[in-house]
Formats: C-alpha cells, sequence, structure tokens
C-alpha cells in the first residue's frame, strides 16, 4: 500500500491563520494587560487624624514628691498663729447690774405717773443715764442702809468691767469668793443711779409743773 505524501508548500498563503502558538513564540511577545473598570468612588468621611499614643489606663501613677518645708520646727512652737493670753480673755468682764430707787422716790414718781408718765419708763431712763457714764474706781463703797423700793419696781442692766479691778476687790473684800462682780461695785453704781434717777425727776417736774409730795424722809 502506498504512503499518503505530505504535502508540500512551497510559499506563504496569505489567507492562512493559524492560532497555534509556539512557546518560543511566547518569550518574545509582550504581555499586556486589559484596562479594568474603576468603580465610581463614594463620599467617604475624611480620615480622622492620628490621635496622639494614649497612656496605658492603669498604668501606676508615681506620687508627687511634696516639696520639703523650709519652716523650721521647735519643740516648744506647736502653731504658727500667736496664743491668745489668758490675760487678754480676762482682761474685761460682763457684770449684770440691778438696782431699786429709794423708797423717798416713791411719792415723786407718783406724782409724775399721774400726768400719764409711766413709772417704768422713767426708772429705765434713769438706769441708762447710769449704766452709760458708770466708771467703776479700785474702791470698795459698802451698800447704803436706806429703805429700797420693791425688788419688781427695779432696773437691770449690764456693763463691761475691768478683770483686774473686780479680782482686786474681792481678794481684799470677799477672800471666800462667795459673792457677785455686782457686789464688789454695787455701792458705786446706786448712788450714781439714785442721782440719774433725782435729775430725771427734777426735768420732769420742771416740764410738766409738778409738784411732788415729800416721802417719808422729807426728801
Amino acid at each position: 500500500m502506498a504512503r499518503k505524501q505530505r504535502p508540500k508548500i512551497s510559499g506563504a498563503d496569505e489567507n492562512y491563520q493559524s492560532s497555534i502558538v509556539s512557546s518560543r513564540d511566547l518569550k518574545v511577545l509582550p504581555t499586556t494587560r486589559l484596562p479594568v473598570a474603576e468603580e465610581p468612588k463614594k463620599d467617604e468621611p475624611e480620615p480622622l487624624p492620628i490621635a496622639a499614643e494614649a497612656k496605658p489606663v492603669h498604668a501606676a501613677r508615681k506620687p508627687a514628691e511634696k516639696p520639703a518645708s523650709k519652716r523650721k520646727t521647735t519643740g516648744t512652737r506647736t502653731s504658727a498663729k500667736k496664743m491668745p493670753k489668758e490675760s487678754d480673755a480676762a482682761e474685761t468682764r460682763s457684770v449684770n447690774l440691778f438696782v431699786t430707787p429709794r423708797l423717798d422716790h416713791a411719792p415723786k414718781l407718783d406724782a409724775l405717773e399721774a400726768k400719764g408718765l409711766p413709772r417704768r419708763d422713767m426708772i429705765a431712763l434713769a438706769g441708762r443715764r447710769a449704766t452709760q457714764s458708770f466708771v467703776p474706781e479700785p474702791k470698795y463703797v459698802a451698800p447704803a442702809e436706806v429703805d429700797r423700793m420693791p425688788a419688781r419696781g427695779g432696773h437691770k442692766n449690764s456693763k463691761m468691767v475691768d478683770g483686774d479691778l473686780l479680782d482686786k476687790l474681792r481678794e481684799k473684800h470677799d477672800p471666800l469668793r462667795i459673792h457677785s462682780d455686782f457686789a464688789m461695785i454695787r455701792g458705786q453704781y446706786e448712788l450714781l443711779f439714785w442721782s440719774c434717777l433725782d435729775d430725771v425727776i427734777d426735768e420732769l417736774n420742771e416740764k410738766y409743773g409738778v409738784k411732788a409730795k415729800q416721802g417719808p424722809s422729807g426728801a
């Protein structure tokens, strides 16, 4: 049987195209990439600025060292402020004052009270004048032995008095410390109060034309 002979190619056929590419030709052909369509960009928020590196929350903090005090302390000084002295606190003392008019003042006060002047107001006016002008002296004056009106008709007030003066009077006239501060100056204050009450009665009698009846003592 006769073999089939391979056709001979004598020239290039312009209409012939082959899709077969040899491995040798692949090394020569340049590689090309097809363009990829880009997706439309969306409105994205601007990136936030990068914050500084945060310190760990649970990191142990070293306590700040306190500056050394420049003040020198001594064993005898307990405070920077000066402590008040006992003598400063006891320099003056409030003394309660209580006095009553003499019994011979009663008819004079009754006559003025009949003109519409309350007895209590006249006694209070005399007591106010006496308290304002009272300056205790460093001498003891015993209370006068005279008849006085009942205590309900008396006058109460108070006065700041030198504590040293009261203590010195008590050392001599009240060594057992059983009387009040007022007892040390009562004699002085009573005489001044009675004098002020006499002045008030005279002023009111002159203003209202009142002639009071004389009291038991003929005053």
